[in-house]
C-alpha cells in the first residue's frame, strides 16, 4: 500500500483503502490481521497499480511495538491500526505541487486553491510523528541493516511530509515540533538509505525490478527538511536547540555521503528538494573537493527534470520555448540553483589550492556540453525583454550558467577545447550573446573568447568563422557604460593579438575599434587603462600593419608611464617599444613626443639612494619593460642619437653597479649599453 509514493498517486483507487481505514477504526484490539488471500487484498492487487504494489512486501519485515517480527507463522501481516492509517493518509493526499521555498523564492508561481485531502485532520501530524518516534534503527555504519525497516522509515517520512504539507498556518509550530522530534532518526535514516539502496533485499521490496520506481528513499526525508525550513522562515519560529538548523544538518549529511549512492536514493522530487536545501543554505555550507561529485551529478540531473509528470510541476505559469522545445519552470529553477552551488564549490576548492585536477571531474561529468546546451535552451537576455517574473528568472539562470561556463573554461585548456568541440562558438553568434542586455553575460562571453585566443592561434580561424560579428560587437562594448565590460573587451583584443597578426586587418577595417581602444588608455577606470595599453601593445607587436591607426596612442601611453599601477606602466612601456619594433616609421613621432625621455625617467625615478633599498627596483616590472623597450628603440639611428643626448648610458651604468648580475634589470641595462656602444 505504501507504493502510493512510488507510483502515480492519481491512479490509486481510494475506495478499498477507505475500507482498510474503517477496519482500523472498528478494531477493538491493538492490532488486526490482514490475510494475504483475503478479498480485500485481491481487490487492491487487481487494480491498475498492481505492479507497484510490490512495495507491500516491505511490511513483512517491519518491527512491531515490541521490536518483534510482524509476520506470523501463517503468513498474515500484523499491523497496528496506526500503520495502516499512515498508508491510507498517503493514498488520500491529493497531488501537491512541490514545496521549494528557496528555489521558488523569486519565481512565478500559480495559486493552489484546492482544499486539504479528506484524511488530513489536525491530529494526524502528532499521530504519525508519535508512531515514528518508536522506530529504532541500528547505529549508522555498524554493518547491521534491516532493509524493510529502513524502507518503512523512509516511507513514513514521506507520509509525514505529505500530511504536513497540507497543514495550515496555525499548525506551523506543530509541524516544526513533530519534525524536530525526529531529527536523529532522520539523520540515521539518510546513512542507512544510501548504504542499503543497492542491497538485494531493498531491490526486492521496493519494487525496482518492476521499473516503476519514481520516488527515492531519501525523498520523504528531504521533504520534511524543506517543510521545516519553510515553516521556520514563514513564521520566524526559532529552534530551541543549539545544534545547526535541521535542514543544514540534512544538507551536510548528503554532501558527506558517496555521491552515486545519494543520487540513486533520490527520485526527481528528491533531487529538487536536495537542490532546494543546498541552494537555500549555500552560505552556511563548507563546500570542499569531496562535495563536488554530488554537486556535479545534481547539475547534470537538472536537464532531465523537464520529464517530470505534470502533477509535479503544476506551478508552471508560462513555459518558455526556444524553437519548438518547451522549458518547464522546474528546469530553470534547477539550473539556476545547481549552477550557483556548483560555482561556489568550484571557487572554494580552487582558491584553497586543491583544484589542480578538477578538469578531469568536470570533463567526465560533461559540464561544458551540458552548459552549452542549457544556454541554447534558455531564453537569452535581450534588450527588449519586458522584465516580468519569468524573464527575470531566466536572466538569473542564464547569468549563473554563463558565469559557471566561463569559470571552468578559464580553469583548464581541455575544458576550453570541449567548448569549441560542442559548438560553443556557434552559441555565441546564434544567441547574440555579445550583444546581451545582461552585462555579466557579456563579460562571461568575453572571458571565454579571450581565453581561447590566449590559449592557441589555432582558435583564431574558428573565431573568425563562427563569430563574424565579433569586431562590431567589440566596438560596441568598448563604448559600454560598464567599466568591467570595457576592460574585458580590451583584454580580449589583446589576446586576439597575442600569437600573430591574424586579426590586424579586421581591426583596421572596423572603423570605431582602434579609436575607442586608444581612448580607453585615458579612461577613468584603472582596469580599462591597464588592458587598453595591453591591447595596443599586442596590436603593434607582430607587424607594422596597424602603426598608422595606433599613432594617436603614443601621447596617452606616455602619460600612463606615470600611472600608479605597476602593470599599467609596464604595458604602456611595452607598447611604446612595440610601436618601433617592426619599423622606423614612428621614431620621429616618438622623439617629438619625448617618449624616450619618459621611459628613461620611469627608470631613473625608481633607482634607490642606497644599494640596500634596491628590492623594490628589482621587483618593478615596469622598470624592466622600459629598459627593454629602450633597447628596441636604440636600433634605430634617430632614437639612438636621442638616447645618447639624454645620457641613457649613465643610467644604465648605475643600474649595472647596484643590481645583481643575475637580475633582469642588470641584464636589460647591459643590453641597452651594448646597443648604444
Amino acid at each position: 500500500l505504501g507504493l502510493v509514493f512510488v507510483g502515480d498517486p492519481t491512479r490509486i483507487d481510494v475506495a478499498p483503502l477507505k475500507v482498510v481505514l474503517q477496519c482500523a477504526r472498528q478494531s477493538a484490539e491493538s492490532s488486526f490481521r490482514l490475510a494475504s488471500s483475503s478479498a480485500l487484498t485481491s481487490q487492491i492487487l487487481a487494480g491498475d497499480a498492481a505492479p507497484r504494489l510490490s512495495f507491500v512486501f516491505a511490511f513483512t519485515t517491519l518491527h512491531n511495538a515490541n521490536n518483534e517480527r510482524a509476520v506470523s507463522a501463517s503468513g498474515t501481516i500484523e499491523l497496528q491500526p496506526a500503520l495502516v492509517l499512515m498508508v491510507v493518509l498517503s493514498a488520500a493526499a491529493e497531488p501537491q505541487p512541490p514545496l521549494l521555498p528557496n528555489l521558488m523564492a523569486h519565481a512565478p508561481a500559480g495559486e493552489d486553491k484546492r482544499s486539504p485531502p479528506w484524511a488530513c485532520s489536525p491530529g494526524v501530524i502528532q499521530l504519525v510523528s508519535s508512531l515514528m518516534s518508536k522506530i529504532r534503527l541500528p547505529a549508522p555504519r555498524s554493518g547491521v541493516g534491516d532493509a524493510g525497516l529502513v524502507l518503512f522509515t523512509c516511507t513514513a517520512f514521506e507520509v509525514l511530509g505529505n500530511v504536513a504539507s497540507h497543514a495550515k498556518s496555525v499548525q506551523a509550530a506543530e509541524v516544526m515540533e513533530a519534525i524536530a522530534s525526529l531529527e536523529f532518526l532522520m539523520l540515521d535514516a539518510i546513512v542507512h538509505a544510501v548504504e542499503l539502496r543497492v542491497s538485494d533485499e531493498m531491490k526486492r521490496i521496493s519494487g525496482i525490478p518492476f521499473g516503476f520506481l519514481t520516488t527515492g528513499l531519501l525523498d520523504g526525508i528531504l521533504h520534511c527538511a524543506v517543510l521545516y525550513q519553510f515553516w521556520t522562515d514563514t513564521h520566524r519560529l526559532q529552534s530551541q536547540s543549539d545544534r545547526p538548523p535541521l535542514p543544514v544538518q540534512v544538507a551536510k549529511a548528503l554532501l558527506s555521503a558517496p555521491a552515486s549512492d545519494v543520487m540513486t536514493s533520490m527520485g526527481p522530487l528528491g533531487v529538487l528538494r536536495a537542490l532546494d536545501l543546498l541552494y537555500g543554505f549555500r552560505t552556511l555550507l563548507d563546500f570542499n573537493i569531496d562535495s563536488l561529485p554530488l554537486l556535479l551529478r545534481l547539475f547534470s540531473a537538472g536537464t532531465a527534470l523537464g520529464l517530470l509528470p505534470p502533477v509535479m510541476v503544476s506551478t508552471v505559469p508560462e513555459p518558455a520555448s526556444v524553437g519548438t522545445q518547451p522549458l518547464a519552470l522546474v528546469q530553470v529553477l534547477a539550473w539556476r540553483a545547481s549552477a550557483d552551488v556548483l560555482l561556489r564549490a568550484f571557487t572554494a576548492v580552487t582558491s584553497s589550492g586543491k583544484g589542480v585536477s578538477l578538469h578531469v571531474e568536470f570533463s567526465q561529468a560533461g559540464i561544458v556540453p551540458t552548459l552549452t546546451e542549457i544556454l541554447m535552451l534558455l531564453p537569452a537576455p535581450l534588450h527588449n525583454d519586458t522584465g516580468g517574473p519569468w524573464a527575470q528568472l531566466c536572466v538569473s539562470a542564464f547569468s549563473l550558467c554563463s558565469q559557471l561556463l566561463s569559470t571552468v573554461i578559464l580553469h583548464h585548456a581541455q575544458l576550453a577545447a570541449e567548448f569549441v568541440q560542442h559548438n560553443g562558438l556557434k552559441l555565441l553568434q546564434s544567441r547574440r550573446l555579445l550583444d546581451s542586455s545582461c552585462t555579466t553575460v557579456v563579460v562571461d562571453m568575453l572571458l571565454i573568447i579571450s581565453q581561447l585566443a590566449r590559449l592557441s592561434a589555432s582558435y583564431y580561424p574558428q573565431l573568425q568563422e563562427h563569430v563574424p560579428s565579433i569586431y562590431e560587437d567589440l566596438s560596441t562594448i568598448l563604448a559600454s557604460s560598464s567599466a568591467s565590460a570595457r576592460a574585458k573587451a580590451c583584454n580580449t583584443i589583446g589576446n586576439m593579438s597575442r600569437h600573430s597578426d591574424f586579426f590586424y586587418q579586421h581591426f583596421a577595417r572596423t572603423p570605431r575599434l582602434i579609436p575607442l581602444l586608444i581612448q580607453l588608455c585615458s579612461d577613468y577606470d584603472p582596469a580599462c587603462r591597464k588592458f587598453a595599453s595591453f591591447a595596443v601593445g599586442n596590436s603593434a607587436f607582430h607587424s607594422p600593419l596597424l602603426y598608422n591607426e595606433l599613432t594617436p596612442a603614443i601621447p596617452p601611453l606616455i602619460r600612463l608611464l606615470g600611472d600608479d599601477d605597476e602593470k599599467t606602466r609596464a604595458n604602456a612601456a611595452g607598447a611604446l617599444g612595440n610601436l618601433v619594433r617592426n619599423s622606423v616609421d614612428l621614431c620621429r613621432v616618438m622623439i617629438e613626443n619625448k617618449a624616450l625621455e619618459a621611459l628613461l625617467r620611469l627608470v631613473q625615478t625608481r633607482i634607490p639612494s642606497s644599494s640596500g633599498a634596491r628590492d623594490s627596483l628589482l621587483a618593478d616590472s615596469s622598470v624592466k619593460i622600459a629598459l627593454f623597450s629602450l633597447g628596441n628603440m636604440s636600433v634605430h639611428a634617430p632614437c639612438k642619437a636621442t638616447l645618447h643626448a639624454i645620457s641613457a648610458s649613465a643610467v644604465c651604468e648605475t643600474l649595472v653597479q647596484i643590481c645583481p648580475s643575475d637580475s633582469q634589470v642588470h641584464k636589460y641595462a647591459v643590453r641597452l649599453l651594448q646597443k648604444l656602444q
